[in-house]
């Protein structure tokens, strides 16, 4: 698996972030751990500034949780937006984490984007 994320405003480069999960490197499995869920949200512009900001805050806060079942960092960007990601042993939890972290653009958005995934 390999991915490219590249994020512009205005013409200025703000983000860019690759992955690359290949088996010549070792045995995924091996190499991922417990965890088999990763996600990245990036959450930028002037409508979720004062949001990412508190998100940064209170992720900043926690600590590490020896043998969880999640680790999730958040990480400022230039622009006053953030950077989100964690690591999880299920879809399942890294969903609903994503989604309690992220509530606050559903009335940014008049829907709610998790109401119909399936």
């Amino acid at each position: 698996y390999h991915s490219r994320t590249e994020i512009f405003v205005s013409g200025e480069l703000l983000l860019r972030e690759a992955m690359l999960l290949d088996p010549r490197e070792g045995a995924l499995p091996r190499r991922m751990g417990r965890f088999n869920t990763f996600l990245t949200a990036v959450l930028i512009g002037p409508a979720v500034q004062e949001s990412a900001a508190m998100l940064l805050e209170g992720i900043s806060k926690l600590g590490l949780q020896r043998r969880g079942d999640m680790v999730m960092s958040a990480s400022p960007l230039k622009n006053g937006g953030v950077i989100l990601r964690l690591a999880s042993e299920s879809v399942e939890l890294a969903g609903q984490e994503l989604r309690r972290r992220l509530a606050f653009i559903v009335p940014l958005l008049g829907d709610d984007p998790w109401a119909r995934k399936w």
